[in-house]
């Protein structure tokens, strides 16, 4: 865009913006000028033409990439396209549509760090508390609640336990991974704090911390303290009896050859807070919404969900409490990614210009080329770029 032009439409939009905020016959109802934000700033080129346009582009790329599932795109704070795309069960060909449920594999993480920080304001914890506080029985004295919540504890990954000493037919839970961690404990892969390495393990530590505080089972609390007050009524805690029951949940599959093959559970399913919540695109946004306001926890206490953590040696990395965060600024996302099977998800949110990008996939799907194209469109104006970044 030519500077002429960006002068011109920064001339139109302070006009546009003060009769919009300003226009009242009303003296005593009068309403002050509001700061242009690039959030406003989008609102109003989100012109009909605008969105018909977002919708053809958004088309044509689900098109190429052949996408099988959900997707939601958000522009300023207002839906500008969705679509369901493939199906939910390609074998019988149920189709998916935009109620249809998806398992979010690791953007679940997102909910067991808001879990704790539920805790956290209410006193009942705090980050830096050492795990055996909580619970007497985790092997590992120093470890803190933090050190789980951003990847630096060296845990190691609890599917080695599963595979190798987990013997009875029933799934099992996450007080049942307390006990395998206390009879078969696994040397740590690095000295508490030092460095960061990806630990599902922690997160399933995590939601058991949420069950010894509050005395709810994992489910349970997310669903008294998220999930009902969201009214996100499609959301649901994994649990073999409730999966069976639902008729409009997604199955995970993988290609194999020419045809796919579905994924069924099994022992690892049974382990939740690393994973293990459904959910659709719908009640994904109205998660996103509630973040940008005290319903939960307060501002302050989601900031520190989105600060980059460090190591006890003083190296920051690219985590916060629950959410990866980019290497680089762009556009103040915070995002997380999920994979688990047959499931690809993603879950990023631009807070700057309130935008958010829900992409829920069945098939085993590297969506992550489609991901770019699609940042590529909503950054493609690139005076809006050069406002969120600044």
């Amino acid at each position: 865009m030519s500077r002429k032009r960006v002068k011109f439409l920064l001339i139109f939009l302070f006009f546009v913006s003060a009769v919009f905020f300003n226009s009242n016959t009303d003296a005593e109802a009068y309403i002050p000028t509001k700061e242009l934000t690039p959030e406003l700033l989008r609102q109003l080129l989100l012109t009909p033409e605008k969105i018909a346009f977002y919708q053809e582009e958004m088309d044509a790329i689900v098109q190429r990439h052949r996408f099988n599932g959900n997707i939601l795109l958000v522009i300023g704070g207002r839906v500008v396209y969705e679509t369901s795309r493939g199906y939910a069960e390609i074998h019988n060909r149920t189709p998916n549509d935009m109620h249809t449920i998806f398992q979010l594999a690791s953007v679940s993480k997102p909910f067991t760090a808001m879990g704790i920080a539920i805790l956290k304001e209410r006193q009942e914890l705090s980050f830096d508390d050492n795990v055996i506080d909580y619970i007497p029985e985790f092997p590992y004295e120093d470890i803190t609640i933090r050190q789980l919540l951003c990847h630096t504890s060296g845990l190691q990954n609890y599917i080695w336990l599963l595979d190798n000493h987990w013997v009875l037919p029933s799934f099992p839970n996450n007080e049942d991974l307390v006990r395998l961690f206390q009879r078969h404990t696994l040397p740590q892969n690095f000295l508490t704090g030092n460095r960061y390495l990806y630990s599902n393990t922690g997160y399933a530590f995590l939601a058991s911390v949420i069950e010894r505080v509050s005395g709810k089972t994992y489910a349970e609390f997310l669903d008294d303290n998220i999930f009902k007050p969201l009214q996100m009524h499609d959301t649901y805690v994994y649990d073999k009896e409730l999966m069976d029951t639902l008729s409009n949940k997604a199955l995970g599959h993988v290609r194999r050859g020419r045809s796919y093959v579905i994924y069924h559970d099994d022992n690892n399913d049974g382990i939740v807070g690393d994973k293990g919540i459904y959910s659709t695109v719908y009640d994904l946004f109205k998660w996103d919404r509630a973040l940008y306001s005290d319903v939960l926890v307060s501002q302050q206490t989601i900031a520190e969900l989105f600060q980059k953590q460090t190591t006890v040696n003083g190296d920051t990395i690219n985590y916060g409490l629950g959410w990866r965060l980019p290497r680089v600024p762009y556009h103040n996302m915070v995002y997380h990614n999920g994979w688990w099977h047959g499931f690809r998800t993603t879950f990023r949110r631009y807070t700057h210009e309130k935008n958010t990008l829900i992409i829920l996939n069945n098939t085993n799907t590297n969506i992550f080329s489609m991901i770019r194209e699609i940042e590529d469109l909503i950054f493609e104006d690139h005076f809006l770029a050069d406002l969120s970044t600044n």
